[in-house]
């Protein structure tokens, strides 16, 4: 996937392996899940109102999600509410993700908010998120967030020329 442009979306780059069948309108497959060997470049995405990037690995991956690994980005530019949220399975950990020239701005601007966070929304936020590490935040707040550990069952995950910042 390379040269994309997403604004004022709900989440930028979404994989999601549900836990269970999710129910009528969902593709989950007979087969379990392989996702691998796939490259994100140059993509730039503005006012995401969640995470630029998701991938979740429901627990337990066992009957559904065999693998997710060798993924690739490349020159992303992101600003978003939340920062990449990666949650693997402790029988399916994500697994050498490489991150090249990529730039990730935590904003907590007017547009950049979800639409239907209220005040009090905003204010637990701020109130939930203490950890911070080298002037930017982690996580966004969801069922899978921990602020101290942005990594959930991931192995051999890469950082090359990448920034994290808070606008």
């Amino acid at each position: 996937f390379s040269n994309i442009t997403m604004v004022d979306a709900c989440r930028g780059i979404c994989m999601w392996m549900f836990d269970k069948d999710p129910g009528p309108g969902y593709d989950t497959g007979i087969e379990k899940t392989v996702i691998e060997n796939i490259v994100f470049s140059n993509i730039v995405m503005d006012r995401i109102h969640t995470y630029p990037i998701t991938v979740v690995v429901g627990e337990p991956a066992a009957a559904h999600c065999e693998a997710v690994r060798n993924l690739t980005f490349a020159n992303l530019i992101c600003r978003a509410y939340g920062m990449p949220e990666f949650v693997g399975a402790k029988d399916c950990p994500l697994e050498n993700f490489m991150f090249t020239g990529c730039r990730f701005i935590r904003s907590n601007a007017p547009e950049v908010r979800p639409p239907w966070a209220t005040e009090d929304d905003l204010y637990r936020r701020g109130k939930s998120e203490t950890v911070r590490r080298q002037g930017f935040q982690w996580g966004g707040g969801g069922e899978h967030a921990d602020s101290s550990n942005p990594f959930h069952n991931c192995k051999g995950f890469t950082f090359n020329a990448c920034t994290f910042d808070n606008e």
